[in-house]
């Protein structure tokens, strides 16, 4: 740029000023030279701005270590439920894994683990004490998984679960980790954010080879109840089942109670009925009833069983449902199952669906 130096004018000066100052008014007079370019500063160079902030290149950091990364998301693809003898092995189950910038495009994100495992439905999969039982998923696929179709954005894995050696109904889950970092459970329910919820965990029903099991059992009424806390209900609560060679001997033939066992309960909402938090009355019989499924034969072909509900002494919301075994084979828990005793359905009868379960709501507590 070009700049003149300018002149203080003369006329400037006040009559107030010392008389002790030296005259300095030639000085101000204004210039006659030639002007001059004064040129611009130059720029500050970058390695200069806050360098005090950052150590040197060869010097690291004096900073507490990253901690370890989690999953991002994972569910249970399917199935729902599966049916495995003693200590054996059941499946396959398929998981679908997501962690940013390491399952996207093709084929295995690195330093990814994933585990299949069951256990007590009443155990959290996570807990330090939890009974479950875990064993190794492998990389099975690029899957689209929550992604826009064709991302591929997650991993799937796939395997089985070694089912406990004791009969009776188990929940399954898959658990994934990044390195070392934490445990993520995974269940049925692919929604986020991550959260495990007992409810969704996949069913196992563990029962000795050939064992009988119940065809189709079901709520039949009501699907909800209100009662006041400890209190009975003065109304019953019905639940029917069929059992190839025991419902449908006939009209007039009720099985007894070591053949066919029915159970009314009810325990804290979301959670499986096979859990410890569920309380259990047996049922009464109350009639057969006729079968609308036309791949049954003949009619009284179905038992309902009756029970009263009674309240909890607290005010938590319950859920209820009931459940029948053979003999003394594994429990089948029912929730309502439409459309009727035995139809086709999707999903199966004997998988819990928390949103078809009976809904309790307890009043007048303490």
């Amino acid at each position: 740029m070009t700049r003149t130096p300018d002149a203080l004018p003369l006329d400037d000066a006040t009559d107030d000023a010392p008389d002790d100052l030296p005259d300095v008014a030639a000085d101000l007079l204004p210039f006659d030279g030639p002007s001059f370019d004064i040129p611009p500063p130059p720029d500050a160079p970058p390695d200069l701005v806050d360098a005090a902030a950052e150590p040197p290149p060869d010097v690291a950091p004096d900073l507490p270590p990253d901690a370890p990364r989690a999953v991002d998301h994972c569910y249970l693809v399917g199935p729902r439920s599966l049916d495995g003898a003693p200590g054996a092995a059941a499946g396959p189950v398929s998981v679908a894994v997501f962690v940013s910038g390491v399952t996207p495009g093709v084929g295995r994100g690195a330093d990814v683990t994933v585990e299949l495992g069951a256990g007590p439905g009443g155990q959290g999969p996570l807990d330090a004490t939890s009974a479950w039982r875990w064993g190794p998923a492998t990389y099975d696929r690029d899957v689209d998984g929550r992604g826009v179709t064709g991302s591929r954005e997650y991993d799937q894995y796939q395997g089985s679960v070694t089912a406990p050696t004791a009969p009776d109904e188990y929940a399954f889950a898959a658990r994934a980790r990044v390195g070392s970092g934490p445990w993520v459970a995974c269940d049925l329910n692919p929604a986020t954010p991550q959260t495990y919820r007992a409810a969704y965990a996949g069913r196992l029903t563990v029962a000795a080879a050939g064992a009988a099991r119940v065809g189709y059992c079901n709520l039949q009424f009501p699907r909800t109840l209100s009662l006041a806390a400890g209190a009975s209900a003065t109304a019953m609560t019905f639940g029917r089942v069929f059992a190839s060679g025991l419902t449908n001997r006939s009209c007039a033939d009720t099985p007894s109670a070591t053949e066919l066992g029915a159970q009314w309960g009810h325990g804290p909402e979301g959670t499986l009925p096979s859990s410890a938090g569920w309380t259990w009355v047996d049922g009464r019989y109350n009639a057969h009833r006729d079968s609308n499924n036309p791949l049954i034969e003949g009619n009284c072909a179905n038992v309902e069983y009756q029970a009263t509900p009674r309240a909890p002494m607290d005010c938590a919301a319950r859920s209820f449902g009931w459940r029948f075994r053979v003999g003394a084979g594994p429990w089948t828990y029912c929730r309502w199952a439409p459309p009727a005793e035995g139809a086709p359905m999707t999903p199966a009868f004997d998988v819990w669906d928390p949103s078809l379960a009976g809904a309790m709501t307890v009043t007048g507590c303490p």
